[in-house]
């Protein structure tokens, strides 16, 4: 898996091993970025099931102010910090949370949903 656009272009990431984690294809992750590529400047990003972090990361190397991200895998966030600090990235920038929101009623509130 690597970053597709921005600054980081081509950086590879590291993966939650296993089958859990489902990874964004490529096709999706330039459609998505070619829609609000624009639209991030100063922008604050929730990636939800962040896996990698691919999603939040290349929000912030085009211009997202913070990013936070959740997933239910355990490993997820040290792995998404890796990847960020990889990208230039540190965590007064990038959140990540572990836990699942549509059981966690604190991690909701933390997320800002409720």
């Amino acid at each position: 898996m690597r970053i597709i656009t921005g600054s980081a272009r081509g950086t590879k990431l590291q993966t939650p091993e296993g089958l859990d984690t489902r990874p964004t294809i490529e096709r999706v992750k330039e459609a998505l970025f070619s829609m609000i590529q624009f639209e991030l400047d100063g922008k604050r990003v929730l990636d939800l099931g962040c896996g990698s972090g691919i999603l939040g990361i290349g929000a912030m190397v085009l211009g997202c102010k913070a990013c936070v991200g959740c997933d239910i895998d355990a490993k997820a966030p040290d792995i998404v910090m890796e990847n960020a600090a990889l990208n230039g990235i540190g965590g007064d920038r990038m959140r990540v949370l572990a836990g699942d929101i549509t059981k966690d009623a604190s991690l909701r509130r933390m997320l800002g949903a409720g």
